[in-house]
């Protein structure tokens, strides 16, 4: 059975990849895991921000093609009332004329 004082002893003990890590071959590879690490952190920004504006330029479309719909709508509903306008006056007229003949 481990002792307390044994699992201490092994726990302040480094670990043999970080004592391969340690050797002269980090010191050669940390600069370029550091610049590693923040091209791909720079990358995910982009990405983000690429995205971002993405997610932008569908809301103004959807937005844009919405405004153009409800013009349409619009026009589309004012043609129906002129039309119904034209028929209720023509209807008018020939009750009138029923009415006065001569």
């Amino acid at each position: 059975a481990e002792t307390a004082a044994a699992r201490q002893a092994q726990a302040t003990q480094p670990d043999a990849g970080l004592q391969m890590l340690a050797g002269p071959g980090l010191a050669a590879w940390l600069p370029r895991g550091e610049a590693m690490r923040e091209r791909m952190a720079t990358e995910a920004r982009l990405a983000e921000a690429a995205a971002e504006e993405a997610r932008r330029a569908v809301t103004q479309a959807r937005t844009n093609e919405r405004v153009v719909e409800l013009a349409r709508e619009a026009r589309e509903a004012e043609e129906e009332k002129r039309l119904g306008r034209k028929t209720q006056a023509a209807l008018d007229e020939m009750a009138s004329r029923k009415k006065n003949p001569g």
